[in-house]
């Protein structure tokens, strides 16, 4: 039996591997798995190329890396973000095409991506991070935007002082969340838990969102009040969440606008809007409503019509009588006290 090299660090990513099976396992579906966002995957990798797939091979049987993987990746190196590799160099990357958890990076021959790769010292190469580990650049903006917070990464990591390297992050991260292309790389760690979806495992460990000042409040605030569409995005849906922080009338104005949008047949997640208006307004009964919208869409609970099994209440009833106790508790309200996370109940 051929033997491939293992030593410490291919034993940790073996080890994220295994935390994001158990993620999978909780949330019923390996595809659920929590994403590992960029700032993770730079700190993760020893060189970081941008690439072309050259081909897609299956690994001969007496391969070293065939007793763990079925195929390997031939990569040809057109520039270097991390780490050295000449441009022109080929690099041949293994991966098991049937791994469900994490799943391997998705590409096909002649895709020019981003691809993040780690080696134990004299071994071979291996992907930092299943799936995420390669980002497909479908096109320049998009390579450029990553290109630049790659290299903004490197450079904050090698600061020394850890307080200043995290505001660095804490800057780089909104950074980040301006930016369409890298929006949920940022979004995912500033966020809070409770404002994910619950498959996500409670986002970032580092809290980054508690290191927020107002004028990165104000900024994220401009992201949402420039944004075309709230619901059916998770990520936008974190960022309105602390954008309410910023005091800026705007933003609840922006998320009533949206919830008053669905009215008629509202989706899923419109009860986490609701949720996240009126904890960020501090509105107890909106809450309760929230709770309330959210337990119309258990499966147990709904019937083929849409209807509440057990209160009888489809859930455009629910978010209806959402917006009317709001429209009346604005108009019970001093302009000047009407958003934010202090406003009273």
């Amino acid at each position: 039996m051929a033997i491939i090299h293992r030593g410490p660090r291919f034993a940790r990513i073996v080890a994220l591997a295994l935390s994001l099976q158990l993620a999978s396992a909780r949330a019923g579906r390996a595809e659920e798995a929590p994403p590992i966002p960029l700032r993770q995957l730079v700190a993760a990798s020893d060189l970081i190329v941008v690439a072309e797939v050259r081909a897609v091979e299956r690994l001969k049987s007496d391969e070293p890396s065939a007793d763990w993987f079925s195929h390997a990746a031939l990569l040809v190196v057109r520039g270097c973000l991390k780490g050295s590799a000449a441009e022109g160099s080929e690099l041949r990357i293994p991966f098991e095409r049937t791994s469900v958890c994490p799943p391997p990076p998705d590409f096909n021959k002649g895709t020019r991506g981003i691809a993040f790769l780690f080696r134990e010292p004299g071994g071979a190469w291996y992907w930092a991070g299943g799936r995420f580990a390669w980002k497909t650049m479908d096109n320049e903006r998009r390579l450029q935007v990553y290109s630049k917070r790659i290299r903004e990464a490197c450079d904050i990591a090698g600061i020394s002082d850890p307080v200043e390297r995290r505001k660095k992050t804490v800057d780089w991260l909104i950074d980040c969340a301006e930016e369409p292309a890298t929006r949920w790389e940022g979004a995912y760690e500033l966020a809070r838990g409770e404002d994910l979806n619950p498959r996500y495992e409670g986002g970032s460990a580092e809290r980054f969102g508690e290191a927020l000042q107002t004028s990165h409040l104000r900024r994220l605030a401009e992201v949402v009040l420039g944004s075309p569409k709230i619901l059916g995005d998770p990520w936008m849906r974190c960022l309105a969440a602390l954008a309410l922080g910023s005091n800026d009338r705007r933003v609840l104005e922006r998320l009533r606008r949206e919830l008053d949008g669905v009215a008629s047949d509202p989706p899923w997640d419109a009860g986490k809007l609701m949720r996240i208006l009126a904890s960020g307004t501090s509105w107890t009964e909106g809450e309760g409503l929230a709770r309330a919208y959210a337990k119309v869409w258990r499966g147990s609970r709904v019937s083929s019509d849409g209807r509440d099994s057990r209160t009888g209440q489809k859930p455009r009833e629910g978010l209806s009588e959402y917006l009317r106790l709001l429209a009346e508790r604005e108009t019970r309200r001093p302009p000047e006290s009407t958003t934010g996370a202090g406003a009273a109940k």
